[in-house]
């Protein structure tokens, strides 16, 4: 018995040693994928990051539900892997979850968010704080 479970032992190591020499040519590709935070389940659980992706999770779920936001960072991380492996020479930057927040014009912000004031029946007036 004992003999017959070194024989198994001695296969799988065969064949370990076989899938390392067939995975060589594309360990500097396996290497740079590994760069993306949460690739395994990069869609479900980005929410939970504190990355870009994490927050174009969070941002996508509030306005259209989780499921949307799912698909959504999904095809996000697929668009990702696709130039990493297109172009040798790219490397994954993350944009950090304050990209939008310097994307968006405080201004346009303001606007938005007294016409949705307005639209509940609320009077509203918006002064700049003096600058000092």
């Amino acid at each position: 018995m004992l003999a017959r479970i070194d024989a198994i032992q001695t296969d799988i190591d065969d064949v370990d040693a076989q899938i390392e020499v067939h995975l060589a040519p594309f360990a500097h590709t396996a290497a740079r994928l590994e760069q993306i935070p949460g690739i395994g389940r990069v869609a479900a659980s980005a929410g939970r990051t504190e990355t870009f992706l994490g927050e174009r999770f969070r941002r996508i779920r509030r306005r259209r539900g989780p499921q949307r936001a799912i698909v959504v960072v999904g095809r996000s991380a697929l668009v990702i892997i696709w130039h990493l492996l297109s172009n040798p020479e790219a490397s994954y930057q993350d944009l950090g979850v304050t990209f939008y927040d310097t994307r968006i014009n405080p201004e346009r912000r303001a606007r938005h968010h007294i016409r949705q004031l307005q639209a509940l029946g609320f009077d509203v007036t918006a002064t700049l704080p003096n600058a000092a």
